[in-house]
């Protein structure tokens, strides 16, 4: 289920020692749980962007269905696509700084939230940390000064007439700073391949990824992207590959085995609902595809 933006700041501001809003649409939290954090049984989505960078502690995630740690010096970037649930074993002292971003402040920055960064994201997806980040030190100690510098100006009691201009550039840095990252990420994985994507090849991989996160849900042929996109499948296919590494239908059905995971575990429905919700002729069809990507069936996947 989506947690809304004004949902999300509720909740993050109970368990901060600081905290200030801009507009209703962008915050920063210094998240610091006298009490620990809450354990979030249910998976969530969450309408906007969030950045959270490790202080002290640990806070233990489930992002998609893996368990990942935040820890000082570590970093992690919650967007649209990604389902999220908060585990019991994150430490009482836990420490980190976070910046939460609305879809409409995305889009008043310029920065398509669906596509963050998508040609290093589909690179690093293929490391073992993603979709952690570690941090080289200097690049920790940046992070820190400009999330210091936009809750600064977010908190300001001066009268200034630029506040959301200002505040709006500086998170768009951060925004770019953490794709830089992300490329050095790809070059230490990829140390060959880190600028070998052509420009409009960047362009396709960007614009697949986004319409595999839209039409997930009912579409896997390669050929319906394909056609979106103007081109033929043949071509697609080698473009992404190429890319990253990946094929375009291991992509699309990474996309909708994580849907149909989070719908079979959190939401309620049985089996035929859910092979309907992802357009599947019927359960039986849904219940073999499954099952020849997960190596199970959807009713031994729900007993785990």
């Amino acid at each position: 289920m989506p947690i809304s933006f004004a949902q999300l700041t509720s909740v993050i501001s109970n368990y901060s020692t600081e905290y200030s809003l801009l507009d209703n649409d962008m915050m920063f939290a210094h998240i610091t749980p006298s009490n620990g954090l809450p354990v979030i049984h249910e998976a969530v989505r969450i309408d906007g962007l969030m950045i959270v960078v490790g202080i002290k502690g640990e806070l233990h995630l489930e992002i998609d269905l893996k368990e990942c740690v935040v820890t000082p010096g570590s970093l992690i970037c919650l967007g649209l696509d990604n389902i999220v649930r908060i585990l019991k074993d994150s430490s009482h002292d836990f420490d980190a700084y976070a910046v939460i971003v609305s879809p409409s402040f995305m889009r008043d920055i310029n920065i398509d939230l669906n596509v963050v960064n998508i040609p290093s994201i589909a690179k690093a997806k293929r490391t073992s940390q993603f979709p952690l980040i570690t941090l080289h030190h200097d690049e920790q100690q940046m992070i820190y000064r400009l999330i210091e510098t936009i809750h600064a100006y977010n908190s300001s009691k001066l009268i200034s007439y630029y506040r959301r201009q200002i505040i709006m550039n500086l998170v768009a840095t951060l925004i770019y700073h953490l794709m830089e990252c992300g490329e050095r990420i790809s070059a230490e994985d990829s140390p060959n391949t880190a600028d070998s994507i052509r420009p409009r090849r960047s362009l396709y991989l960007h614009e697949f990824m986004a319409l595999v996160q839209k039409y997930h849900r009912s579409e896997r042929s390669v050929s319906f992207y394909a056609e979106k996109l103007f081109i033929s499948p043949k071509y697609l296919s080698l473009v992404i590959k190429e890319t990253t590494g990946r094929s375009a239908s291991q992509w699309i059905d990474d996309m909708v085995i994580l849907e149909a995971k989070n719908l079979l575990r959190f939401s309620g429905k049985n089996i035929q609902q859910v092979a309907y919700e992802l357009n599947f002729t019927n359960q039986s069809a849904f219940g073999k595809y499954f099952k020849h990507l997960t190596g199970m069936s959807p009713s031994q996947y729900q007993k785990q």
